[in-house]
């Protein structure tokens, strides 16, 4: 792996990872790590020395950072992060499907899209006159999610961004205002279901519903938790939300000989256990009730996306090139 950004997690025991540094993305056997299929185009398949005879499939992915499987484990949704587009990629063979996006701020155009999740909703919000899966994905540099129907990636609403509050009648854009979303994750909790959005330039993490109303936001500047250190994954893990954070310059010590041990403790997981109440919320009532700190072993990880099954948590090490795995145990 080279520069690994994201990892989902599939049925069987397998991961889909994207080696972002190499161009691809990787199926790989989360017991022996082995990779089954490569995605990606040719010439970065071959300058990353992996065995000639891995599968291969060819693809035009770019920096790809972002991925998430359906409910079903069949598809694979990517987030094309140099190609400006989601991709939908088929877990069997590694076969394209669909995509959408380009360079731009329009609707179905991306910059720089990153963090991506799936989500149940109802008929009303899906669209098309059924319930189904929504694809949500971080367009970063737009300051905005794009929800996209996952069957057909037909773009459903847009939530944030410039046009914050426009309903031009056939594309609903939600109010809630996003400085550079890079994480997200979906939840279903005791109060229904969620949206956690990691913003990195607010240094905080935002609890939105399905259609992108804001409940809650945790962390940010001059709160009791404190800021966040550039949030760059999420997922909930044993009923906690987990956040990878990575570094800011926030509070660095001037003292040069100090400032390698302060870097690295800021590059962590911080679990948090949330009081939710009767999930009806005024402001940012919701309460976080219990913070645990972890530090990788490891002095050179650099905290990627995470991704989560009932026993395990996998971390993508995007300075370790590597994917670090946490039980549910070790995390108590």
């Amino acid at each position: 792996l080279q520069s690994p950004t994201a990892v989902a997690v599939l049925p069987g025991g397998e991961l889909a990872v994207t080696d972002t540094g190499n161009d691809l993305l990787r199926f790989i056997d989360a017991a022996s790590g082995a990779t089954r299929l490569v995605v990606g185009r040719r010439r970065a398949f071959l300058s990353s020395k992996l065995p000639p005879a891995t599968p291969h499939v060819e693809a035009e992915l770019e920096s790809p950072m972002g991925v998430v499987a359906d409910v079903r484990g069949e598809h694979v949704f990517v987030a094309d992060t140099l190609g400006h587009r989601l991709v939908k990629l088929r877990v069997s063979d590694g076969a394209e499907l669909a995509s959408i996006g380009a360079h731009g701020t329009g609707p179905g155009q991306m910059i720089f899209p990153q963090g991506v999740a799936v989500a149940h909703a109802p008929a009303e919000l899906h669209g098309a006159g059924t319930a189904g899966e929504l694809v949500y994905i971080c367009d970063t540099e737009n300051d905005r999610l794009a929800v996209f129907r996952a069957s057909t990636l037909e773009l459903a609403f847009l939530i944030g961004g410039s046009a914050a509050g426009v309903n031009d009648g056939w594309l609903k854009v939600g109010p809630t205002e996003l400085r550079r979303p890079r994480a997200i994750t979906a939840h279903v909790g005791p109060h229904g279901p969620r949206v956690y959005v990691a913003e990195y330039e607010t240094h905080r993490i935002s609890a939105l519903g399905l259609d992108g109303s804001r409940l809650y936001t945790i962390g940010g500047k001059n709160t009791a938790l404190g800021r966040f250190h550039s949030p760059f994954g999420l997922a909930v893990f044993d009923g906690r939300l987990v956040v990878a954070e990575g570094c800011n310059s926030d509070g660095r010590p001037s003292d040069e000989a100090r400032r390698a041990d302060w870097q690295r403790d800021q590059k962590r997981l911080r679990v948090l256990a949330i009081d939710e109440g009767n999930g009806v919320y005024s402001g940012s009532s919701a309460r976080v009730v219990q913070v645990q700190i972890l530090h990788p072993r490891e002095p050179n990880v650099e905290p990627r996306s995470l991704s989560a099954t009932d026993q395990y948590l996998y971390m993508a090490d995007f300075k370790g090139n590597t994917i670090h795995v946490f039980s549910i145990f070790g995390m108590r």
